[in-house]
């Protein structure tokens, strides 16, 4: 079992904040609606990249330049990351302007090193919805249907999924990015009815 900080009450692998870092203060046997209060230097460094990208115009304005050294902090950070700190690892190499197109490409490399770099930890939904559907089309949807296609792939995906493909209608998509509202929410509040329930997910 895990303390939760900062009530200490015990939760067991079910509740385990690792798995899902998202709890109530509060929390007791279920989830709540409250952070939990964990953020890594990483997610620190990558938050403050993202922003910084998104303000610049350019892959080599100040505001690029900015990005590029919070990202270079984690990518050092990494080559040290060794058995014997004298003997750094020359990889993963420092990310310079010259590798990406553009400003949307430098955002949308740092996104892919979000997942990385945060796998696991509970991020993906919240990424995932904030970037929404085009962004979800396009980097996850197609790029999955493509590796499927390949010859040397299409045969063992037509065996285990019978030749399913992964939507690209952008509506299907959109729609699946919303939650159907709670059963508690829709018994107490007489304003919801059941036209109004997101349960297009299950139907």
């Amino acid at each position: 079992s895990t303390t939760v900080y900062p009530t200490k009450v015990k939760v067991t692998s079910a509740g385990d904040p690792y798995i899902k870092k998202y709890f109530s203060k509060r929390y007791k046997t279920d989830n709540g609606d409250a952070d939990f209060y964990v953020m890594r230097y990483a997610e620190v460094l990558l938050n403050a990249a993202e922003a910084a990208a998104r303000l610049s115009t350019s892959t080599s304005d100040a505001f690029a330049t900015e990005a590029l050294g919070y990202i270079n902090q984690l990518m050092k950070r990494a080559r040290e990351s060794v058995n014997d700190p004298s003997q750094p690892s020359v990889e993963p190499a420092d990310w310079t302007s010259s590798l990406f197109a553009d400003s949307n490409d430098l955002i949308n490399t740092i996104i892919w090193e979000r997942v990385f770099e945060l796998g696991n930890e509970g991020h993906e939904w919240f990424d995932t919805h904030r970037l929404g559907a085009d962004w979800i089309l396009k980097n996850v949807c197609k790029p999955l249907n493509t590796f499927n296609e390949l010859p040397a792939n299409i045969k063992f995906w037509e065996a285990a999924f019978n030749e399913t493909k992964i939507t690209e209608e952008l509506q299907t998509i959109r729609k699946g990015l919303l939650l159907a509202f709670p059963e508690y929410e829709t018994r107490y509040n007489p304003a919801i009815t059941s036209a109004d329930q997101n349960d297009f997910y299950i139907k």
